[in-house]
């Protein structure tokens, strides 16, 4: 997650990449986050649903904050506000599955 500025200092920087890596394998899936994924999450970090949520949007915020470019082109669209958990781990998740699908991570509208 580094090109997106962020570090494992955060507490929420594992269980960010468990919960891509969960949309990743079940791409195309909705997945529901506060009855299947953070409990999940907060079981194997021993902590509440409550933390893994709030850990998780720390980081989505601190993307939001700094690199709120990288983060629309991600997501293919004009940010006017952080967006949501669900949107974060479902943006990263694509490209990731786009990336292993067709060897390409350009991200959605770019000409590459």
């Amino acid at each position: 997650m580094n090109p997106l500025g962020i570090t494992s200092k955060y507490k929420g920087y594992y269980p960010t990449i468990d919960a891509i890596e969960v949309f990743v394998s079940r791409y195309g899936e909705h997945i529901n986050l506060s009855q299947g994924l953070y409990p999940q999450l907060a079981q194997k970090y021993n902590t509440s649903c409550y933390s893994i949520e709030c850990n998780i949007h720390t980081i989505v915020r601190k993307v939001y904050r700094h690199n709120k470019k990288l983060l629309e082109i991600l997501l293919d669209k004009e940010l006017e506000k952080c967006p949501s958990n669900y949107l974060f781990l479902e943006a990263i998740a694509f490209q990731i599955w786009n990336k292993n699908r067709i060897g390409d991570i350009s991200p959605p509208g770019s000409d590459n």
